[in-house]
């Protein structure tokens, strides 16, 4: 009888609840192919609650279930390498018995091994427990939305390879999502320094089998569709021990990759930015939390960070931060030069490289924080700078990074709020500031995210935020000043100068303001600039009087301001011809900004108005 093309494998460990619903899958999906291309093979792993008896069920009804047995549990790794040696398939899907295919899987894999790859990638679709959907995902940086071809002929391809990771699953650590070319994969572990025997017991047998698989010259192919059912939370060791699971994912990446990428620097750091791109920054915090007071944890969790290439800044100052916030341990009167000298809060963010901050509101909002953004930008300490701000922010923040993000529209459309959440995490900050005096949701969202080892924030809650929430989300930040402060506190808190007003207007938009000015024939020092952003204002009777008392004092009237400022100033400059020119609703905030900074001085009130007390001198009374 010919060996068939595909085997369906299973390995199972007390899993009596779980395991029907993947074995169903298994069957169901090999019953879609002809005869004999496709067996089904369970594992069981020592089980002791009545996962035999179900297996010997699902028997009954399919005689060709193959099924295997050991009679005590020998960990993970044995289970797995003993479905690829008792597989009979020319390639082996191996799934999680947690996991289950998804309906049409089978049929898509079998085209896909048709044009005889080494090995295949799939997307996975998250599930609850009860199995239904959540979303999908897939393990690029930036996404691969059309199925592709990887020739990995040499290490500068995998490396390229590597490099195009976000997660550990497109380096084959998520067993679900992979078919492998079952011969070639044991091969790989047969060698003779006793390698094979070396890597059991680690949890990571699958990718120490891998690694040396595709540094030989492999064909790896990516389908971007979910294949696979992927139930999420039953990472009970995670969810027990956030150390025990992060210290078993550091010890096997690294102890891999120093094995077989020990005499190759890039490639080993790009195997390595696979881990940390999975596990970001956050892996720092959580073996640093996970470790508490126990000196050997961090120890140990310390010296694989760095191996891993993790930012020694992060871990530093992770570790400072702890010990000077949790455990409450004063400060050495000597600072150890391995610890960057990091003090306090300021010092932590000395170590930044990249600074997110959330700044509440509108155009209000975005000159209250002038001072700060100024400070963080001329400081030169950060490399980027990135904004949260209400849209229609990002033409006043030359220079930086923005997200624009309505509150609103965060709030009720989680789509979005996934976007920009992904987006601040994805960043990497060093610093991040929540400039929110009202501690609004979003801000917090945004730092529980980030895990920015230099956090800041107000003190403060958003209205019906509930105490447990509350608690989860308050602890992502290092400190929290009283919201009652001046402008520059936040500024004060990092060490910074506050400098105002400085940010705005660039000088390019200084440039194109003197332009527009110059193309008119005014001068700068005589011109008097009209906002007509509130309605009160430009209402009042005295105005005109006080604007005829301006032109005849020798100064021209530039009218300015929002969309509908335009139509309120029109009667008001009508009047003076040759010596008024209304520009309302014509400007950008950026070029509006650079016009009253030229200008002798504004009138006027509303938004705008803001804008003019920031940038622009005073005007007559």
């Amino acid at each position: 009888m010919a060996s068939p093309l595909l085997s369906l494998c299973i390995p199972t460990c007390a899993r009596v609840k779980l395991l029907p619903t993947a074995l169903e899958s298994a069957l169901t999906e090999a019953a879609t192919a002809p005869e004999g291309v496709v067996e089904v093979l369970v594992s069981d792993n020592g089980s002791v609650d009545g996962s035999a008896d179900v297996i010997r069920e699902f028997q009954a009804r399919w005689p060709a279930l193959r099924a295997t047995r050991f009679e005590t549990n020998r960990g993970y790794d044995a289970n797995y390498l003993n479905c690829m040696e008792e597989a009979r398939g020319e390639y082996v899907w191996i799934v999680g018995d947690d996991d289950a295919w998804a309906p049409g899987s089978v049929a898509r894999m079998l085209q896909e091994l048709a044009a005889d790859p080494d090995a295949v990638l799939c997307a996975a679709t998250e599930c609850d427990m009860a199995m239904r959907p959540t979303g999908t995902r897939g393990w690029f940086d930036h996404p691969e939305t059309a199925p592709r071809i990887w020739r990995l002929r040499n290490r500068a391809d995998l490396a390229a390879y590597f490099d195009a990771l976000r997660y550990q699953a497109g380096a084959f650590a998520f067993i679900s999502v992979a078919v492998i070319r079952r011969r070639r994969f044991l091969a790989s572990l047969e060698n003779p320094d006793g390698y094979r025997q070396a890597h059991q017991e680690t949890g990571y047998i699958h990718v120490a089998g891998m690694l040396p698989f595709l540094l030989a010259p492999a064909v790896l192919h990516w389908i971007p569709e979910p294949l696979i059912l992927n139930r999420i939370g039953m990472d009970t060791t995670g969810a027990a021990d956030p150390w025990a699971r992060g210290i078993l994912d550091l010890r096997g990446w690294v102890r891999i990759g120093e094995r077989f990428l020990g005499d190759d620097p890039v490639l080993r750091n790009a195997f390595m930015g696979v881990l940390r791109r999975n596990h970001q920054d956050i892996m720092v915090r959580r073996m640093r939390m996970g470790a508490a007071d126990d000196a050997g944890r961090w120890r140990e969790a310390r010296e694989l960070l760095l191996k891993a290439g993790f930012d020694p800044v992060w871990v530093e100052a992770a570790d400072f931060l702890y010990r000077m916030y949790i455990l409450d341990i004063p400060m050495s009167p000597q600072l150890r030069p391995a610890g960057l000298c990091l003090a306090d809060l300021p010092l932590a963010a000395l170590g930044a490289r990249r600074a997110a901050l959330n700044i509440p509101g509108g155009l209000e909002g975005l000159l209250d924080a002038a001072g700060l953004l100024a400070a963080l930008r001329d400081s030169g300490r950060f490399e980027r700078i990135l904004v949260v701000c209400a849209p229609g922010g990002a033409d006043l923040l030359e220079g930086f990074e923005v997200l624009e993000a309505d509150p609103i529209d965060f709030g009720r459309d989680r789509a979005f709020q996934e976007h920009c959440l992904a987006r601040v995490q994805a960043f990497r900050p060093g610093l991040y500031v929540n400039a929110d005096r009202g501690r609004g949701l979003q801000g917090d969202l945004l730092a529980a995210r980030a895990q920015a080892p230099a956090a800041l924030a107000f003190r403060g809650r958003s209205e019906g935020l509930g105490d447990a929430l509350f608690k989860v989300l308050d602890r992502a930040y290092a400190l929290r000043l009283e919201p009652d402060g001046a402008s520059g506190t936040l500024a004060a808190a990092l060490g910074l100068p506050d400098l105002g007003g400085r940010l705005w207007p660039s000088a390019p938009r200084r440039e194109e303001a003197a332009r527009i000015l110059g193309e008119a024939g005014w001068d700068p020092a005589h011109t008097l600039a009209v906002v007509g952003d509130d309605p009160a204002f430009c209402a009042d009777p005295g105005l005109p009087a006080a604007l005829g008392r301006a032109v005849a004092a020798g100064a021209t009237l530039l009218g300015v301001g929002g969309r509908t400022s335009y139509n309120r100033l029109d009667p008001l400059l009508e009047p003076f011809a040759e010596k008024a020119m209304n520009l309302g609703g014509a400007l950008e905030p950026a070029a509006l900004g650079a016009l009253l900074g030229l200008c002798m001085g504004f009138l006027g009130g509303g938004t705008g108005a803001v804008l003019a007390r920031c940038v622009a001198r005073p005007g007559p009374a």
